[in-house]
């Protein structure tokens, strides 16, 4: 799951909950006896509300998004890493128009479905390529950039 943490000094932090709820627990155990309302329904009131069984989740969830805040902090890292990948390929970038002409039905389905067919079938047969795409219709935008992950750009091109 977690192979690492860039910033693992953040954990140290962690030990100083344990105290802060041994802290807590002995402040609330010598509270609940202290009388803070002098009316008498006003202590009833908050009586019920101190010594219900919810009384310590908000400090429960404060320290548990303390302790995950510094967990975030520590940065965790999972186990992808960046590859170097030495290939005898070219760069290649894919150009392909999805203007209203090409709606004409002269080809099958039409000239988009005909054009999309034809790039999947060029991406599949250069492994060792990189390969990017870019679309316009009046104005071009990049779909891909150059990559090697020819799946990303055959699921583009089925995606136009």
């Amino acid at each position: 799951m977690i192979d690492r943490f860039v910033d693992p000094y953040y954990l140290l932090l962690l030990l100083l909950l344990p105290p802060l709820a041994w802290w807590y627990a002995t402040r609330a155990e010598r509270s609940l006896g202290a009388v803070r309302y002098p009316v008498v329904d006003r202590l009833v009131r908050a009586d019920r509300r101190r010594t219900g069984r919810w009384r310590h989740v908000p400090f429960g969830l404060r320290i548990l998004a303390l302790a995950l805040l510094l967990i975030a902090f520590a940065r965790p890292q999972t186990g992808v890493t960046a590859e170097n990948v030495a290939t005898d390929g070219i760069d290649i970038v894919l150009v392909l128009d999805l203007s209203s002409s090409m709606l004409a039905q002269d080809l099958e389905p039409n000239r988009i479905g005909a054009a999309r067919e034809a790039a999947a079938s060029f991406v599949r047969r250069r492994p060792n390529d990189r390969i990017g795409l870019v679309v316009f219709a009046g104005e071009a935008f990049t779909q891909a950039p150059l990559t090697l992950d020819h799946r990303v750009v055959t699921t583009l091109i089925e995606e136009l």
